[in-house]
């Protein structure tokens, strides 16, 4: 799990969400509110419908809340291994937002998981 991962805001214009996920070689980001509550995710693919839709009506292109992703599967800070494995393979995702209760405390990924349930190769000498 990586703590305190990158994050955005949902008052961020998408422009300048877009710009700190390409400067950073993310994906994807979680998006929290002041208290740093877990209230949605936006992705590559949001960005990508903003800027198509900015394009098509001639407007700015708008804010990360209102493209965001607000149905949100988050791993549970107490989670094991195995419910996390569970869930990356349900939601298809790449990343999951850890959280304890509503707040965001990291950022899980399949290669995580991954690394905890694929034994370590023993070496010869």
């Amino acid at each position: 799990m990586k703590p305190d991962p990158f994050t955005l805001s949902p008052s961020s214009t998408v422009s300048d969400a877009a710009r700190a996920l390409l400067a950073r070689n993310l994906s994807g980001a979680p998006v929290v509110d002041d208290g740093g509550a877990l209230i949605g995710m936006f992705s590559e693919a949001d960005a990508l419908k903003a800027a198509l839709d900015a394009d098509y009506h001639g407007t700015g292109s708008g804010r990360v809340g209102d493209y965001m992703s607000r149905e949100v599967h988050g791993v549970p800070v107490a989670a094991t291994v195995q419910e996390a494995a569970e869930l990356f393979l349900r939601y298809h995702r790449r990343t999951l937002p850890v959280v304890q209760g509503p707040r965001l405390v990291g950022l899980l990924s399949r290669g995580d998981v991954l690394r905890q349930v694929t034994p370590a190769r023993a070496t010869s000498p």
